[in-house]
């Protein structure tokens, strides 16, 4: 009961204090700028890429993967790298990060759809939720300055891919 009390004066007391905040301070008698006088800023445009390895950790955490049909899967959460190899951590569902199942997928499996500037993975949301979740213990995200044609050049393209089926008789 105190500390709904006191949530409730600390925010009566921000309302306030903003409110005093927004009082007009012009003394001097002139007039609000008008439209004209205001510094214009141009818009930030946000960069377009023709391909995954143009872009950087900074550029591709954040961004939603989608499947080749075009159905969203997840997004992506951080790029993790161990051994020379680095694979795009995925949170699938959940809220706020809440009830997310993750996997880790290599970042060869991805591609960058430039017409429609979208990262893609030729498989299904279905598909990896059946993939067992990805252990984040321990696991940091690389650099956002990391280039990701670096870290695509040092993925091992002659091992088998994911659930390739290998020969295990002599």
């Amino acid at each position: 009961m105190v500390l709904k009390a006191l949530m409730m004066t600390a925010t009566a007391s921000a309302l306030i204090a903003g409110g005093a905040m927004a009082q007009d301070t012009n003394t001097s008698g002139s007039a609000a700028p008008t439209a004209t006088e205001m510094p214009v800023e141009a818009p930030e445009r946000a960069p377009t890429f023709t391909s995954i390895n143009e872009m950087t950790v900074g550029d591709i955490v954040g961004e939603n993967v989608y499947e080749a049909s075009g159905a969203t899967i997840g997004e992506i959460d951080y790029i993790a790298g161990s051994g020379g190899a680095a694979s795009a951590v995925v949170g699938i569902g959940g809220f706020l990060g809440l009830g997310e199942y993750t996997v880790a997928l290599p970042l060869s499996d991805f591609t960058y759809d430039a017409d429609q500037q979208m990262v893609k993975v030729d498989t299904t949301k279905d598909a990896l939720k059946e993939q067992p979740e990805f252990d984040e213990t321990d696991v940091e995200s690389l650099p956002e300055e990391t280039r990701l044609s670096g870290l695509m050049a040092s993925v091992d393209t002659t091992a088998p891919s994911r659930g390739a089926a290998t020969d295990t008789s002599n």
